[in-house]
């Protein structure tokens, strides 16, 4: 996981890549894998991942091999000027969005090399599931969608494709769009009619979803805080539109979408998500259930599950006793069924990224 130090000025601010060693569930040692000092906040934006059970490779293509203890590479130059497009084997492939740079970075011999043709991955939007193609939404919801080719050449799909935004919504992003395959396109003409458009410019309807029994904000104030696509754990269909609810709260209207049968779920609020390993939590109201195995292991009142990590028997989290940034970091085991809580106050403190993943 990762902390960071603001005892000093700004310029001397720092970012410590700790490890916490546990041995049959209980904790027994911290160790400092590298600091980095001057402001340069490289895991706490967006995501971390471990690689390998060596490497913590972030978002931005910054690499740290924990053996070594050492940055081996640093893309971002500290201000994150670089983006992670993946990692195939010992291959780190990293995007310089400012001056369209593409290369490599090779993990068996620390060699930086250009990619000449990036092929798939200089594609805009949703990639196509064979990686000829992508679609993307226009900016600023102005209801078109296009279809991007490796070649260079881009094709009006169509028009009239609209999020109906409540007037508290800041977002103004276009449509939701997901491949079903390598010609089909789901996605809405308006607020819950959801259609397929195919590469050739065609389009089926799937289902008109009723909200009107959704959105409690008054006359003229109606619409979607965000809206989206995509598929779950069981490789369903998901159609989430954020509403305003009977509390004058925006809640998620979730809806299993049949392409087949051309229908829908009235609800979908599945009573638990899995987080993996057969750790699974369950939100209810202002609090969310964990357990592990089909057994209770606790709850917290601000849980988030996407910066949740697990591994076979572990489970850490990030812990907020207010709605603002989290305080804590909490592991379970289930060899002692217990949590170990490390706490943390200013000027030392964590970010919602902060748990970045289990290595053995």
């Amino acid at each position: 996981m990762a902390n960071i130090d603001d005892s000093n000025t700004y310029q001397d601010r720092t970012q410590d890549l700790l490890k916490y060693d546990f041995e049959n569930g209980e904790l027994v040692s911290t160790e400092t894998i590298v600091s980095n000092p001057g402001g340069q906040l490289r895991f706490n934006c967006e995501e971390s991942r471990v690689y390998r059970n060596r490497y913590v490779i972030t978002d931005f293509g910054d690499i740290v091999d924990i053996t070594t203890r050492q940055f081996i590479h640093r893309g971002g130059s500290g201000s994150g000027y670089t983006r992670l497009l993946d990692v195939v084997g010992d291959y780190v492939y990293i995007h310089k969005p400012q001056t369209d740079e593409y290369y490599y970075f090779n993990l068996a011999n620390l060699e930086t090399r250009e990619m000449e043709d990036p092929g798939s991955w200089s594609l805009p939007g949703l990639l196509s599931p064979d990686g000829s193609m992508s679609v993307t939404s226009s900016e600023r919801n102005e209801g078109q969608i296009w279809l991007h080719y490796l070649n260079g050449e881009t094709e009006l799909l169509g028009e009239g494709f609209y999020v109906e935004y409540s007037p508290l919504s800041s977002s103004l992003a276009g449509v939701p769009l997901l491949w079903l395959d390598n010609e089909r396109v789901l996605t809405q003409r308006s607020n819950g009619v959801i259609v397929i458009v195919t590469v050739d410019g065609s389009e089926v309807s799937v289902v008109n979803i009723d909200l009107s029994d959704f959105d409690f904000a008054p006359s003229g104030s109606k619409g979607a805080l965000r809206v989206s696509l995509y598929r779950n754990h069981n490789t369903e269909i998901i159609y989430n539109i954020s509403l305003l609810g009977p509390e004058a709260k925006f809640r998620e209207n979730r809806f299993v979408i049949d392409v087949e049968t051309k229908s829908y779920s009235k609800y979908y609020d599945p009573e638990w998500i899995a987080l993996g390993h057969e750790f699974e939590y369950s939100t209810k109201d202002d609090h969310t259930l964990l357990r592990y195995k089909g057994n209770d292991i606790g709850q917290e009142q601000y849980f988030i599950a996407r910066h949740a990590r697990t591994t076979e028997g572990h489970l850490a989290t990030i812990s907020r006793e207010t709605p603002e940034y989290p305080t804590s970091i909490k592991a379970w085991s289930s060899a002692t069924g217990k949590w170990t809580t490390m706490d943390f106050e200013f000027p030392i403190w964590i970010t919602y990224s902060a748990v970045i993943g289990w290595i053995e």
